[in-house]
């Protein structure tokens, strides 16, 4: 509340399950693939869509948003 009232926003991305260099090195099988059955999506998250969060809350799109938390995670949360 005392951010908000000098038009500091906090927010927060949480990132679920995505397609990095050490995710590829982590497993034996792709890790694209692996565990997607149990993804409501069906799969891992590309990096770019974790950035794109971020923008919106940074940009002009999120200037009014303040306290969040933003899951990224392909419906994880909800399943």
């Amino acid at each position: 509340m005392d951010c908000a009232e000098h038009n500091v926003r906090i927010n927060a991305v949480l990132p679920g399950a995505t397609i990095t260099p050490l995710a590829m090195s982590s497993s034996n099988a792709n890790p694209a693939l692996a565990k997607t059955r149990t993804r409501p999506m069906e799969r891992m998250a590309e990096p770019s869509e974790i950035a794109a969060a971020a923008v919106f809350l940074v940009g002009p799109g999120g200037s009014f948003v303040t306290g969040i938390s933003m899951p990224v995670d392909g419906g994880m949360v909800i399943a």
